[in-house]
């Protein structure tokens, strides 16, 4: 979707604050369901500049947004999360601490990046600079046509912020949602298994002893002060003309009561995107609920032997935590 509303690479203010009207309302002040007013707008970043949209319009992915304003490094291949081509690096201030994880830009709608920092191929180097990733995958020749190029970065990138140290199994893990048609797979472990402490790398003479600075992370992006502080609100997007709204509800009550309101339909429930993102989530009349600002949905704790997983958290976090082990055990 090309909105003539959202900020372009030719109109972005020296403010890096964007302003647009995705919806064709200036304002809409909606109270959610007796709580109180519902905010209209998001907040988040981009490779460092600031954004302000009021009234996104629900179909909006960050994959739309990031073509509109001039990021186009960032690629479009299956729209449907399987490729991988158009990963970038999300974060988010949970608990005390900066959370980074990889993200598929076609399948996420931008509204879901409410207080987060968004970081692109184009954010962490250039061809007169590059990032370590950057650099390692085009010395070790893991590029041909170049499509698939920034989301097998984008991925090594984001397990890098998880984990500077990763292991040979967790950096082929890493790469397991992109696809690559040309280079056979070789060039590209071969480059990211250096991060692993692997040397040699590959049967091909000339290329299998090749030695990298150690990678040491500094002088990457650093989270926004301002998000740090930043509190996620009940959120009301109403477009009357695709007859789409988007509710970002704080409590359970609030939930069911827009469940009751809607009754006997039912609003289409979003943490991730993940799946609704990939069946029809730019067509028909849609009710999105966004539940991720629940309290203790993000939530995971240890009680009596057992452990609790809340309703949002993300399979990786689960798979992570079972992963550790419950310490009663």
């Amino acid at each position: 979707l090309k909105h003539p509303d959202l900020p372009t690479a030719s109109n972005r203010t020296d403010t890096r604050r964007a302003m647009g009207n995705v919806c064709g309302r200036e304002e809409r002040a909606a109270a959610t369901l007796g709580a109180a007013p519902a905010a209209t707008s998001i907040l988040f970043y981009v490779d460092g500049d600031r954004y302000e949209l009021p009234n996104v319009h629900p179909h909006v992915t960050v994959q739309d947004f990031l073509h509109q304003v001039g990021l186009t490094g960032t690629k479009v291949s299956c729209a449907q999360g399987g490729c991988g081509a158009c990963t970038v690096t999300i974060a988010r201030y949970q608990n005390g601490a900066v959370v980074e994880k990889a993200m598929n830009a076609c399948l996420r709608p931008l509204l879901l990046c409410d207080g987060a920092s968004i970081t692109t191929v184009a954010g962490i180097g250039s061809s007169r600079k590059p990032h370590p990733v950057q650099e390692r995958i085009t010395t070790m020749h893991g590029s041909q046509c170049g499509f698939c190029t920034p989301g097998q970065v984008m991925s090594m990138y984001s397990l890098l912020r998880e984990n500077k140290s990763p292991s040979v199994e967790e950096v082929e893990a890493c790469l397991e949602g992109n696809i690559c048609r040309c280079t056979g797979y070789r060039g590209i472990h071969a480059a990211f298994h250096t991060f692993a402490g692997k040397n040699a790398v590959t049967d091909v003479p000339g290329y299998e002893n090749k030695k990298f600075a150690a990678y040491t992370g500094e002088g990457e992006p650093i989270f926004p002060e301002e998000l740090k502080a930043y509190a996620m609100k009940g959120l009301m997007i109403d477009d009357p003309k695709s007859k789409t709204q988007w509710h970002r509800v704080t409590s359970l009550q609030g939930w069911a009561a827009l469940c009751d309101k809607m009754s006997p339909a039912k609003p289409r429930v979003v943490v991730g995107s993940t799946s609704v993102g990939v069946f029809g989530h730019k067509a028909g009349s849609v009710t999105n609920v966004d539940v991720s600002a629940i309290s203790g949905f993000n939530d995971v704790s240890v009680e009596g032997g057992a452990m609790h997983f809340g309703g949002a958290v993300p399979l990786d976090e689960v798979i992570r935590k079972l992963t550790t082990g419950n310490p009663a055990q």
